[in-house]
């Protein structure tokens, strides 16, 4: 199935009932709803976030028999998020956007009546601003007893009494019915702080929890605290672990103390680990106190949890331990809610009864009580044709008794005033909450009511609900894949100030990107700010689309002109998305699950896309990318997953079709560097630039089509004509601003006129009046004021006539454009041949590769790090003395060259910097395994890939 929304499978609009309602029985056809419905929203940070990824609420709800409900955190979860950057938007400006994404995901689900939130864990352990009010930028943390800056207090009151209590109620303001529950957190798996004890350090946590739980406690009703201190240990038990030089604990090393399921002595085995969090007389003391008494702490703190219950090894917990949480939740707490009858939806009924309009009520389960005082009709003042419908009132409800999960309610818009024609719809109804609706065992509307809470099963009318649940995209399926990955992405774009997205009409994050790669490798700090990402002005969207369409239809073959087929296409895209599942962990199976894979589903999808264009400067920084895989962070983090580095060389990379390749090496893509898929002569940039307003269809089947092309603008147009202006310019697809002008003054578009602020102007039909010089003004907003600059395009002269005279004038136009382009490309080869030879000759004994610091015939990970950084630096020279770095090499341009050049630095022989290709063939070692001296073979550094290089001695 192809999903076409970018939230969730596709926004299903339900259809309105088109049947006519005869007398009170009717006829009324029941509408389904969507399957399954939401029921959770989940708000937070990264603990929140991994549920939402794991989906651990759809598997406890479908495992416990809630099948028909499932979870929702479209844009409310975001790793790394502090409690204040969800509510103070004087402090963190994108927290508006955060706000508005709960509030709209809770009104586009009317069903949603719990809310799941975990926040706080960040601000405490890892610090937080906008604390101290003379210092606000200062980061402030929870810091053991003792410490001479005690600001713990402070900082608690701040993230706790107001942050997270503003953002309760901020989530309580929305609906009357929702719950709010206050998730806890779990001990975790590190000592990061040496100055106290980690059953110190642990007990900080629960200090932040029971103020999660006071703050349940002052709101009343409708807010819960729920526990999860201690849950790790006694769903696996209790293990003691020996530790390394840096305190961290050895995982292998695990012995276990306390088998699973063992309940501490002094608490209840029914409610272990318990609900409620104590209330100590010093929260910050270990052993806790009450009344002068020692008192025991939930779970074990003074143990870590076991480190396989956790991603990381540190704070998250694994797939399976986020699932044990969200069931422990449903089956303590959430469950008990679900269970209570509720107001589905309320559907509009179109009828031709003038002055009476009617809806469909759905409940969750047959309810009786339903009669017209448990509606509530909200109405706009206003006056048609002599009705005044601020009196509107429900006038019938049917059936009118028994057990029944649909009713249709009658509201007349002016009760005892005849209706003249119709009138459009202008009310809506809510469902009142007396607790005269039960269900079949009693039950009321969202359970019983409180003194305090007299709306928990309130549901208040928003339009037709929809719902189709998020579902993992299938390899190949571009469209599918971007809609997945922007619902994923969308929380973390406020923190990266919108650089990138990957909605399909914004995504473009191919090309020179090269630079924040390598930032992000080296740890660099990022300015969000300054932070620019600029693509090659293709949107991802058309590109992948051409890509999908040639594998995917067997009736391209456009190999008469030279250009592409679908044998071609096909046989690319399937061994490179085998290849990348294969070096990004290997494709998920139950046997061999691939966390990766399985979260990000379609990051397979997107770079093989990429090696499968052919796009170089993409392909280069996949393949830099992929060596952050390596390391030992990524490791810990998805455990059991072995990454291979990726190599240009084991894929099928179609440039001459579908990407480009920098053929002057100028570190510049123009329009003519990119590739033909149609063999026509003009390249799918040149047609892209053109069809790209017509939307992607229209530009894969002009890249696909030999006989479609852009047309060259005339400067001569016959009046009714259309004519079509565009800057020639691959520009940043998102940022770049555009104005067209005529004689200098500024275009509007009308009905004839159209992208007068894009980069493409069409005018159709043309008139007399259109003659004269258009220029556009654009700019791609740079941050970099030296490049972003107001650029202006043109003149382009055009003139209208009544009638263009002769014929056959023009014929020939452009006859030969591009003939003879490319022509030549590759000859001289053999250039360099010869270059070097005789190099080593005679020296008796092979060369071990300079790259190989110990000689053993392989290239390590540090090793080819260490060549990347030579690339990166721009050059390298000799150590002043050769012992004084590992290799003999000093990073940068420097002026010393009296050492050998680095076997790496072979290209028109030694220039003192790595260039791209150099450090390819150095990656190409490393993937291989090894290499190994081979002068006979004539390669371009004498060395050749081995599986098991020898080193002669």
């Amino acid at each position: 199935m192809t999903y076409k929304s970018l939230l969730f499978r596709c926004l299903v609009v339900l259809a309105v009932s088109g049947g006519m309602l005869t007398g009170a029985a009717g006829a009324l056809e029941v509408k389904v709803l969507p399957d399954p419905i939401p029921r959770i929203a989940i708000v937070g940070d990264s603990w929140g976030m991994f549920m939402w990824w794991f989906r651990s609420f759809k598997r406890a709800l479908n495992d416990l028999g809630y099948t028909r409900y499932t979870e929702v955190a479209n844009e409310s979860v975001v790793g790394g998020g502090k409690t204040f950057q969800f509510v103070n938007e004087e402090q963190f400006p994108a927290a508006a956007t955060i706000r508005a994404a709960i509030a709209q995901m809770l009104r586009d689900y009317p069903t949603i009546d719990v809310v799941v939130i975990s926040l706080g864990g960040n601000d405490g352990l890892y610090g937080t601003e906008y604390v101290l009010p003379d210092d606000p930028l200062r980061e402030i943390r929870l810091q053991c007893p003792g410490h001479p800056e005690d600001y713990n207090q402070i900082l608690l009151d701040k993230i706790m009494n107001q942050d997270l209590a503003n953002v309760v109620d901020y989530i309580l303001d929305i609906r009357p019915d929702i719950r709010v529950v206050l998730s806890s957190y779990d001990y975790g798996g590190s000592a990061k702080r040496r100055e106290c004890s980690l059953e110190i350090q642990q007990a900080g946590l629960l200090v932040m929890d029971i103020y999660k739980q006071r703050i349940a406690e002052q709101k009343g009703d409708r807010v819960f605290f729920f526990n999860s201190t201690g849950l790790m240990q006694y769903t696996y038990g209790v293990y003691e672990y020996e530790h390394d030089e840096d305190n961290k604990p050895i995982p292998e090393t695990g012995v276990l103390v306390y088998p699973p399921g063992y309940v501490k002595p002094g608490f209840d085995p029914d409610d272990y680990p318990p609900i409620a969090l104590l209330e100590p007389d010093d929260i910050w003391a270990v052993p806790w106190t009450y009344n002068g008494e020692p008192m025991v702490l939930p779970g074990f703190p003074e143990h870590y949890s076991p480190l396989f219950s956790m991603i990381d090894q540190d704070m998250h917990l694994s797939e399976e331990g986020y699932y044990v949480m969200a069931r422990r939740m449903v089956e303590r707490m959430i469950g008990e809610w679900l269970d209570y009858p509720k107001a589905f939806e309320i559907l509009p009924i179109e009828t031709a009864k003038g002055a009476q309009y009617q809806f469909q009520v759905t409940f969750s389960e047959p309810v009786t009580g339903v009669d017209a005082s448990d509606f509530e009709v909200a109405t706009a003042i206003l006056s048609k044709n002599g009705i005044d419908i601020s009196n509107a009132a429900v006038v019938d409800v049917q059936p009118s008794e028994g057990l029944h999960e649909v009713y249709v309610v009658t509201v007349d818009l002016n009760p005892g005033v005849k209706a003249q024609g119709v009138v459009e719809e202008v009310v809506h109804i809510h469902v009142l909450d007396d607790d005269t609706i039960v269900d079949e065992q009693g039950t009321p509307l969202g359970g019983p009511n409180t003194l305090e809470w007299t709306e928990n099963g309130k549901f208040t009318y928003y339009g037709p609900f929809a719902f189709a649940d998020l579902e993992k995209p299938e390899p190949g399926d571009f469209e599918a894949v971007m809609h997945y990955f922007n619902i994923l992405t969308k929380p973390y774009l406020a923190f990266i100030n919108y650089a990138v997205s990957f909605a399909a009409d914004q995504l473009d994050i191919n090309g020179d990107i090269g630079k924040l790669v390598q930032a992000l490798l080296n740890d660099d700090d990022i300015d969000v700010e300054k932070l620019y990402i600029k693509g090659n002005g293709m949107l991802e969207s058309y590109e992948f689309g051409l890509v999908e369409r040639c594998f995917r239809d067997p009736s391209i073959d456009l190999s008469e002109y030279g250009g592409v087929t679908h044998q071609i296409a096909a046989e690319a895209w399937a061994h490179n998305i085998a290849q990348m599942q294969y070096d990004l962990g290997g494709a998920p199976t139950p046997e061999h699950p691939n966390m990766l894979l399985d979260v990000f589903s379609g990051v397979d999808t997107i770079f093989a896309g990429y090696m499968t264009m052919g796009e170089w400067q993409s392909v280069l920084t996949i393949a830099f990318a992929s060596v952050a895989l390596q390391l030992e962070e990524v490791g810990q983090f998805l455990p059991g997953i072995e990454f291979q580095l990726v190599h240009p060389d084991n894929y099928i990379l179609l440039t001459p079709y579908f990407g480009a390749f920098d053929a002057n090496e100028d570190e510049i893509l123009t329009i003519d560097e990119y590739g033909d898929a149609d063999g026509d002569g003009f390249t799918n940039a040149e047609e892209y630039l053109y069809f790209e307003c017509d939307g992607k269809e229209a530009f894969i089947n002009a890249a696909l089509d030999y006989h479609v092309r852009p047309q060259p603008i005339r400067p001569l147009h016959e009046v009714g004509e259309a004519v079509r202006i565009y800057v020639p310019e691959l520009l940043h697809v998102t940022k770049t601003t555009y104005q067209w002008y005529k004689d200098g003054v500024p275009i509007e578009d009308d009905l004839r006129i159209s992208g007068a602020n894009n980069r493409t102007l069409n005018i159709s039909p043309l008139e007399l009046a259109d003659t004269g010089d258009y220029t556009c003004v654009y700019n791609e907003n740079e941050p970099d004021p030296a490049k972003g600059q107001d650029v202006t395009y043109g003149p382009v002269t055009i003139t209208v006539v009544e009638e263009i005279p002769g014929e056959g004038e023009g014929e020939g136009e452009g006859e030969g454009e591009g003939e003879g382009e490319g022509e030549g490309e590759g000859d001289g080869e053999g250039e360099g041949e010869g270059e070097g030879e005789g190099e080593g000759e005679g020296e008796g004994e092979p060369s071990v590769h300079s790259a190989d610091q110990n000689a053993d015939g392989k290239i390590a990970l540090a090793e080819l790090l260490r060549v990347i950084q030579f690339y990166n630096s721009g050059g390298f020279h000799c150590a002043a003395h050769p012992e004084d770095t590992e290799d003999g090499y000093v990073p940068g341009v420097g002026a010393n060259h009296a050492c050998t050049p680095h076997a790496s630095d072979y290209n028109g022989g030694p220039d003192w910097r790595i260039g791209l290709t150099e450090l390819l063939r150095i990656i190409q070692f490393y993937n291989i395994g090894g290499y190994g001296w081979c002068p006979e073979e004539g390669t371009e550094d004498g060395f050749c890939p081995m599986y098991r290089a020898k080193v002669l001695c």
